[in-house]
This record gives C-alpha cells, sequence and structure tokens, in this order.
C-alpha cells in the first residue's frame, strides 16, 4: 500500500454508551468505554508508516493532534486503518532500489513506537485495523503489540485481529484484510451486525480495513469478495480503507 497519510476524518455523532463487540470469534456484549449521550467526534487516520529509526512521521502526527486540540465535539477515539508500520527499509542492491523486510523485533519495534507516539499525542482510545506492512517479519508483531492494546481499551479480551464495539448509536468494526478464515470472519461480522441491529437505536455503522470498499471489489478475489458482498448487505455510513 502506498506509505502516506491518507486521511482525517471527524465526524459528529450522539453518543450513548459502548456495548457489543467481539474477540474470540463470537458476539459478545462489552463493558461500557463511556457512559454519555452527548455528542462526539472520532479520528481516522491512515498509511503512517513509522519507520526506523527516525519515526519521521510522529511529526505528522503532532501537527494533527494539536490542530484537533479543542474540538468540538471532543474527539472520543482514534481509528487508524492500517500499515501503522513500515515494515521494512529501501536499500539498493545490484544498482536497484529493493524492499527489505522487517525482522519479527524490527516490526514490533516500527509498531511499539507508534502505539506510544499516537496514544501521548491524542491521549484518547487508539482502535487499529491490521495491514499489510504491519504483518511483515513472520505476522505475530502486530497480534503482540494490538491485542493487548485493544482488551485495555475495551476492557475485554481480545485475541483476533478482527474486533469491533458500539459507542452511542454506532457500531465499529476492525476487520482483518487477510484472516487465515475469511468464513470465519465473514460470519463473525454478519452476526455482530445483525445483533447490534437488533438491540434498536443503531443509527451508524462504521468498518475499518486495509483493502479496498465492496463497490471495488473483483469478483476474482474469491473469498474477500465474498466477504464484502456480504458486508454490503447491511447499510453502513462509512468503510474507511
Amino acid at each position: 500500500m502506498k506509505n502516506y497519510l491518507r486521511a482525517v476524518l471527524l465526524a459528529s455523532l450522539t453518543g450513548m454508551a459502548v456495548l457489543g463487540g467481539f474477540g474470540r470469534l463470537e458476539a459478545a456484549e462489552l463493558a461500557p468505554l463511556t457512559d454519555t449521550n452527548q455528542p462526539f467526534s472520532f479520528v481516522v487516520l491512515g498509511d503512517l508508516h513509522y519507520k526506523r529509526p527516525d519515526f519521521e512521521t510522529r511529526k505528522i502526527v503532532s501537527e494533527i493532534a494539536d490542530s484537533l486540540k479543542g474540538s468540538e465535539p471532543p474527539v472520543a477515539f482514534v481509528c487508524q486503518t492500517g500499515d501503522v508500520a513500515e515494515g521494512g527499509t529501501y536499500e539498493i542492491k545490484e544498482g536497484k532500489r529493493v524492499f527489505r523486510l522487517a525482522s519479527h523485533d524490527e516490526t514490533k519495534a516500527e509498531l511499539e513506537y507508534a502505539v506510544r507516539d499516537m496514544a501521548g499525542q491524542f491521549r484518547v482510545p487508539l482502535f487499529i485495523a491490521v495491514g499489510n506492512h504491519d504483518k511483515h517479519g513472520g505476522g505475530m508483531a502486530f497480534p503482540e503489540v494490538m491485542q493487548p492494546l485493544v482488551s485495555r481499551e475495551l476492557g475485554v479480551p481480545v485475541t483476533q485481529s478482527c474486533y469491533g464495539f458500539r459507542h452511542g448509536n454506532s457500531c465499529f468494526v476492525f476487520l482483518d484484510y487477510a484472516p487465515q478464515d475469511y468464513g470465519a470472519q465473514q460470519e463473525l461480522i454478519r452476526k455482530i451486525l445483525l445483533q447490534e441491529q437488533a438491540q434498536g437505536g443503531l443509527q451508524h455503522i462504521f468498518l475499518f480495513a486495509h483493502f479496498p470498499s465492496p463497490q471495488s471489489i473483483d469478483s476474482e478475489l474469491g473469498p474477500r469478495a465474498k466477504l464484502h458482498t456480504d458486508i454490503i448487505r447491511h447499510p453502513m455510513d462509512v468503510f474507511s480503507t
């Protein structure tokens, strides 16, 4: 994916509580993250690509965070749509510029720095969708860093890269762009959306993932296309990548 800051989105909604969500590939009710009926906003970032050793992205994130101080309605949390880490470096090999994939420890160091920096800059809960660069170094660095983070933010164990929660009248779902089992993730998404709609009061659905929107998917992508087809059956406000 391209290595640039993709977007910052502020959406004004009316919140009531946070409930619903999933961790162990099953839909379950979550403890409230907040208990408010006041309007709130949230930030969406993408393709930050924190890169060792200088982590220049921190300057951009600092500018964004500073620009949002004192926002009304206040920022409740930050959503990141993947490629938090660079996961490698460009080198010259045989006269050509090539990308060297990072090791597990290198990728994990970038992810840990990114989490500390974003959390310190925004000082609100942080939720992240996995990107392809985040899976470099064997793929274990992302869950090692992100699952404990999300578990702390939501107050329940989260053991998958696909998870979600409800904040007031809105449902927020974070997808794994390349899960080991597309069918399981698809069923999980179907259950959580049906569950949240059945509870009543749901007015907004936001999905975050590191792949194209359902409308632009290629039918030849197989399970991923089926996942998108299932998603698009549920009216939603934003599909953010």
